[in-house]
């Protein structure tokens, strides 16, 4: 059951990056974490549908890392990236920009419905609903 609350934490977007920093030179870089959502989708009649999974994507140069948790992530890194040699650290932060866009369109998709279905009603003629628009 989602409250107000859960219906507001739904709407943030966040962006996410790991910050690689090499300790001997102190030069840093920041490589941008992907989430993705992988679907099974049955091709078979009969075929049970799997659940989601998410899946956390770093590609950094010729090197991509895929892993399904941060523990398994943090540890494909320090394989990489070993701690003698590399800081590692997660960024995160909230896009508000997306958020604008998002919003923007759904408002725009609402419309788009709103008008299309109100369309829809005065061409049927049912209901004694007139164009008031005219």
């Amino acid at each position: 059951m989602n409250t107000d609350r859960d219906d507001a934490v739904d709407r943030r977007v966040y962006r996410y990056d790991v910050e690689l920093k090499e300790l001997s030179s102190g030069n840093s870089r920041r490589v941008p974490l992907q989430v993705l959502r992988a679907i099974h989708i049955p091709t078979k009649k009969g075929e049970v549908e799997k659940p989601p999974r998410d899946v956390l994507r770093l590609q950094d140069a010729d090197f991509r890392v895929e892993a399904e948790s941060f523990e398994e992530l943090r540890a494909l890194l320090r394989d990489r990236y070993p701690d003698e040699r590399y800081e590692r650290r997660l960024h995160t932060w909230r896009d508000l920009e997306a958020e604008a866009r998002r919003d923007k369109a759904l408002n725009e998709l609402a419309a788009i419905i709103a008008d299309a279905a109100l369309k829809n009603l005065l061409e049927e003629g049912e209901g004694g609903i007139q164009d008031l628009s005219t």
